[in-house]
């Protein structure tokens, strides 16, 4: 029997009633079924039930009424998607008119509608309301006819229990069993939106789809809708005690309750892998309430991932199919060990199943998806057609990602392999968002509120107004990349855009009102500028990230065949047009929706490697590592291209240097000769001899993580595993640094406060590390954070870095609040020379016993031509020069050169070829211990 679907007003309830009595004969008969809202039963989901039954039906019925055009439940939900089904050939929609309304203005409105000629069944074009639906029930007969004698075709085909299923021009053969038995899911988890798609079998057309997955949300006032595209962020609202995701989520982000950080995460992809710990201190969420704990981004990405996968079991338990899950998730193929290693904890802690083939690089997955939409050959460019090269440009919202594949035909049908890939890098929409929000709306805010922008740290941006600037950057950049597209002489004519949502900005405890934030095409492409340099330098570009890939492929831009566009940010019209322009002999492959490629991609790889035991794409290396013999001569122990996972061996043998040798150094490297990341030492207590033969080998499995094993003689004595692709290099001092600032942040988020001692002494230390590396920008923007009124400490921070005018600003603080005579010289040193006030402070510093002010006023009145006050030099020359006798380490570099200036007045020049040698001491000893290995213990080769 056929199904049909009533999708009405329940105004025109009875004369729903009425066309269902004079459809009985058909029911009676059982050529139909019939289902209406009215057969919900109590307890049932009723939105989950009416998206159940229109899903299956053959043929809905859509009773036309002004109230059923006035209900948005009708028209935005229910007709939507039967016009979806309908476009897909899964039903038939027959628009059926009640009575007069305006419905030629309705997307339904080239459908064929009954009664006869669209007469309204209540007008009197009828000689009864009786006649008008005996006129309906003829047009639908002819309807089940036309489905039946189409169903019956198909009953009368041979058996089919496999599917073929194409890639690239190869046929693959996929039982029908197997996704009867299985559901194979591809999640493709993006910084700003997450996509989940499904292989699922066609029982009409009997054809293996790739479909993207739509999930409902409710926004007011519109109510429930469908999206396949999920914004990847969480919010927490307090009051309701409540948790949301995506779309649902995502509207708060302009709310006045809503704090980044606090009660909405957005972002957090990013932020795997870096190990900072309890980032996110003031989070509503730490566990005690619904047992909900937001305190990084690897919690935010447990939080969120855990939301949809209840939102993939609910939609497969609706729609019948296998529990079995079969999970491929899409990553960025420049994604390191240390990121990928704890997305793996995250999708093993949210309950999906941990195998090798979890994982496929998302350039990959997409053009998985491209090789089986698109005939590959006809889209390729004119080269030769049996093997061309194609660079997939996957650039989202917090990555630029680069793939370099080859594709070609071999007898046994088709190969793809990657060729390289680029480096991590932190590039994408969102870092034109921020560059939006703090170079444009920030400055023009501050302009409108009389703020000098220069004495806001950024450590203030952050805290104050990054939060709320981004989101309102985003919908503009959004609006005038929509605004180029439309206009094709958009390099001529500036237009200005705005964004009217106001914003409410709260700064030292003051409010601002930010109505309208707007921006000009010029503007924009103003700022897009540095994402465009050509020149490969500035990282901040597109092309520093594409030429990493290019080097390691060793290719021109004339070498790539083909170029394939995906990911969100790629609908920024200017990212296109730059592109075409840099390669301007290559064919641009531009998929229909850019933004569902990789998840299509990830699902055909579940299915490929789970369900079909294959391969298409193996990934690869994206660096090499090298090991560093005698005279610091590297050799690649893993080739960059090599595919994962792989074992290799040094084929020569190695030796010591010398017999005896007691130590053995083998510094690890990784791409190329700056970045070392191990010194393996092996010691042994007798020494080694020449003779003693080593070999070293390496192993790489799917995640990245590396293992080096070191033999003597065939005698293992050291085994070594470690993640050497991570995505961001860290010496010494940036390691001591994220060390402390993670103890902080657990501290703060465990109930601390920044008073508390264990804090303070911790602060101590950051701030130590960073003056001792010179580092004085972040010791400024540290003591901030801690020590808001540590005002001469923070100006004297900040002048290091040059940053004169927030020096200026707190130097004055610090006087104010306790004129001594440092402070005094800070704020006449935070001034020019010419400045009328430098020497009216000096002066008073001097007069306070200020050493350095001293000299400054002594010498000045030298210069002046008062030679009588060489005499007052000797003052502060005494006191440098007897902390120079007793300890000359107690002396600052800037004491050093007071003493150093006092002397040439004085004419002791003996003594300035002394401090210029101590000077010098110091520097080498400083240097000495900067040797990252002795080379005399390297190995060599034999």
């Amino acid at each position: 029997m056929l199904k049909i679907f009533y999708s009405y007003c329940h105004r025109d309830e009875s004369l729903r009633e009425r066309l269902e009595i004079h459809l009985a004969m058909l029911k009676n008969a059982k050529y139909i079924t019939d289902w209406h809202d009215r057969k919900i039963l109590g307890g049932e989901n009723w939105d989950y039930k009416i998206n159940s039954e229109l899903e299956n039906a053959d043929i809905i019925l859509l009773l036309i009424s002004p109230d059923f055009l006035a209900s948005s439940y009708c028209l935005d939900i229910e007709v939507q998607r039967g016009l979806e089904l309908h476009r897909q050939k899964k039903s038939i929609v027959i628009p059926i008119i009640l009575r007069f309304c305006d419905w030629q203005l309705a997307e339904f409105k080239s459908l064929q509608c009954l009664p006869k000629d669209a007469k309204p069944i209540c007008s009197t074009y009828w000689e009864n309301e009786d006649a008008a639906f005996l006129n309906v029930v003829d047009g639908i007969k002819k309807v089940i006819n036309v489905i039946r004698e189409r169903k019956n075709i198909e009953a009368s085909k041979p058996l089919i229990t496999k599917l073929r299923f194409d890639i690239g021009g190869y046929d693959y053969y996929v039982k029908k069993s197997l996704l009867r038995n299985h559901t194979f899911i591809g999640l493709d988890f993006g910084t700003s939106t997450t996509v989940v798609s499904i292989a699922k079998l066609d029982e009409q057309t009997q054809a293996l789809k790739i479909e993207t997955i739509s999930f409902s949300f409710s926004t007011p006032p519109i109510g429930i809708q469908w999206t396949d595209l999920i914004p990847s962020v969480v919010y927490y609202d307090l009051h309701g005690n409540q948790l949301s995701i995506g779309m649902e989520a995502k509207i708060k982000k302009f709310a006045g309750t809503t704090l980044p950080g606090v009660n909405y995460w957005s972002s957090f992809k990013m932020g795997l892998g870096k190990d900072e710990g309890a980032i996110y201190t003031n989070s509503l969420l730490k566990g005690q309430i619904s047992g909900w704990k937001i305190l990084n981004d690897k919690d935010a990405t447990l939080v969120f991932l855990k939301n949809i996968k209840n939102w993939i079991f609910e939609y497969i338990k609706q729609e019948q199919y296998s529990m079995d899950l079969k999970l491929s998730v899409s990553i960025p193929a420049s994604f390191e060990a240390n990121q990928r290693r704890e997305l793996l904890e995250v999708i093993k802690e949210v309950g999906f199943e941990e195998h090798e083939e979890l994982f496929i690089d998302e350039p990959n997955a997409a053009f998985l998806n491209y090789l089986h939409e698109n005939n590959i050959v006809e889209d390729f460019s004119g080269g030769q057609p049996d093997r061309q090269h194609t660079l997939v440009f996957d650039f989202g919202a917090g990555t630029c990602d680069i793939s370099i594949l080859e594709y070609g035909k071999k007898n046994q049908g088709f190969y793809s392999k990657n060729i390289a890939i680029s480096k991590f890098e932190h590039l994408g929409g969102d870092d034109i968002d921020r560059t939006i929000a703090q170079e444009l709306l920030f400055i023009e805010f501050c302009e409108s509120h009389n703020l000098d922008p220069e004495i806001i740290t950024d450590t203030e941006y952050e805290d104050f107004f990054e939060g709320k600037l981004k989101p309102a950057a985003e919908a503009l950049k959004i609006k005038v990349c929509e605004k180029l597209k439309r206009s094709k002489d958009y390099l001529r004519k500036d237009v200005t855009l705005c964004y009217d949502v106001p914003i409410v900005l709260t700064y030292k405890g003051k409010s601002y009102n930010y109505e309208s934030q707007c921006i000009s095409t010029n503007e924009f492409q103003n700022i897009m500028t540095k994402f465009l340099d050509t020149s490969g330098k500035n990282e901040s570009s597109i092309y520093y990230v594409i030429n990493s890939a290019l080097r390691k492929a060793k290719m021109q831009p004339n070498d790539v065949d083909n170029i394939l566009l995906v990911g969100g940010s790629c609908k920024n019209p200017l990212i296109e047009k730059s592109l075409r322009e840099h390669f301007p002999i290559t064919n641009f492959l531009i998929p229909g929706d850019i933004q569902v490629q990789v998840s299509k991609g990830a699902t055909i790889h579940s299915l490929l490697s789970q369900g079909l035991n294959k391969r298409p794409i193996a990934p690869i290396v994206s660096e090499s590592i090298s090991i560093v013999l005698q005279g610091k001569k590297h050799l690649n122990l893993i080739q960059q291209g090599d595919e994962i996972p792989l074992f290799k061996s040094i084929k020569d043998p190695l030796g010591v240097q010398i017999n005896g040798q007691r130590i053995i150094e083998i510094p690890l490297y990784v791409s190329g000769e700056e970045k070392m990341l191990q010194n393996v030492i092996i010691q042994s207590p007798n020494g080694f001899q020449r003779q003693d033969i080593f070999s070293i080998s390496a192993e790489i499995n799917q995640n990245k993580i590396v293992t080096i094993k070191v033999l003597c003689n065939n005698q293992q004595m050291e085994v070594r595993h470690f993640s050497p692709f991570a995505n961001e290099v860290l010496s010494p001092y940036k390691r001591a640094v994220k060390e402390v600032e993670r103890e902080i942040n657990n501290f703060l988020a465990a109930g601390a406060k920044k008073t508390d001692r264990k804090i303070t002494n911790l602060v101590d230390s950051l701030i130590l590390y960073h003056t001792s590396a010179n580092n004085y920008k972040e010791a400024m923007e540290t003591t901030i954070k801690y020590y808001p009124n540590k005002y001469s400490d923070i100006s004297y921070f900040a002048n290091n870095a040059g940053y004169t005018k927030i020096a200026h600003d707190y130097v004055v603080k610090a006087y104010q609040n306790n004129p001594n005579d440092t402070n005094a010289f800070n704020v006449a040193q935070s001034l020019t020379p010419e400045s009328s006030e430098y020497f009216y402070y000096m002066q008073i510093a001097a007069d306070l016993g200020n050493t350095a002010a001293k000299v400054i006023i002594s010498v000045h009145k030298i210069e002046l031509g008062n030679e009588g006050a060489r005499i007052e030099l000797l003052g502060p020359f005494d006191t440098l020069y007897t902390t120079y006798q007793n300890d000359p380490s107690q002396l600052s570099v800037n004491d050093l050169d007071d003493l150093i200036l006092t002397a040439e007045y004085l004419g002791y020049n003996t003594l300035i070829e002394d401090i210029h040698s101590y000077i010098d001491n110091m520097h080498s000893k400083i240097n000495s211990g900067s040797e990252l290995f002795h080379e005399a213990n390297l190995l060599k080769e034999r």
